[in-house]
């Protein structure tokens, strides 16, 4: 069986987006699925911060620029799901490897029957050439309940039914009762879907510090029920 690949996107930074990708991924595996998450963000490379993980030798930089193939770039965790991380600092010639993401899917798709999902956590931005690369990807974009975030979603969406790139659902993090309905009809508008919520909890923010998905700080936390209910629509292909 062929991994679903979703890619976490937004257009706006600072709205979680690297967040949702860690706890979503950890989340699917806590429900048994094999799950490959990959950082696709190397400008602000953060997923190996969510886990602890620091002393890893090669990186996706690496696996970009042919200097290893992609199996010796990818790490096992003891969450029960793997990772190919992007350095947090970069080296020389790292920079090179921005303009070779465009051959992503080459790289992945050595190792893609491996898994049930494959989830990509991208740099806030437009740049959807290589996901156009990428056979039945599926788009999930986070906004925050604000209305920058949205109308910045909002153009994001568009750009992604004008490249006929599937769009899974929006998720909305750091959600909020007074912003939920301003949210709703805002991806109402973009011709979407709300896949998931996202409380804002204190939680989250112990769980990075801890270098361990939220799921495994606090099962019982917001955020982790939250993320344990995406897991499952996700699961489900919504």
């Amino acid at each position: 069986m062929v991994a679903r690949i979703i890619v976490i996107m937004s257009r706006k930074g600072g709205v979680g987006k690297t967040t949702v990708s860690a706890n979503l991924a950890s989340a699917l595996a806590t429900k048994k699925s094999r799950v490959l998450l990959i950082d696709a963000n190397m400008e602000t490379s953060h997923i190996a911060v969510h886990y602890g993980l620091d002393d890893y030798e090669m990186a996706l930089q690496d696996v970009l620029n042919g200097i290893v193939q992609v199996d010796r770039a990818i790490y096992h965790t003891r969450y029960g799901l793997d990772i190919l991380p992007s350095r947090v600092f970069r080296k020389k010639g790292d920079k090179a490897a921005n303009y070779q993401l465009i051959n992503l899917f080459f790289h992945i798709g050595r190792v893609v029957n491996s898994y049930d999902f494959v989830i990509i956590d991208t740099r806030p931005a437009t740049d959807i050439d290589f996901i156009r690369l990428i056979p039945n990807a599926e788009i999930v974009v986070v906004v925050n309940p604000d209305l920058t975030s949205l109308l910045e979603a909002k153009e994001l969406a568009k750009e992604l039914r004008e490249n006929a790139i599937k769009l899974l659902g929006i998720i909305v993090n750091r959600s909020n009762r007074r912003k939920q309905k301003l949210a709703e009809n805002a991806v109402l508008s973009m011709g979407g879907d709300v896949i998931g919520t996202i409380s804002e909890d204190d939680k989250l923010t112990d769980a990075l510090n801890s270098g361990m998905p939220v799921t495994h700080l606090n099962s019982r936390s917001r955020a982790s029920k939250e993320f344990l209910k995406l897991a499952d629509t996700i699961r489900r292909g919504i």
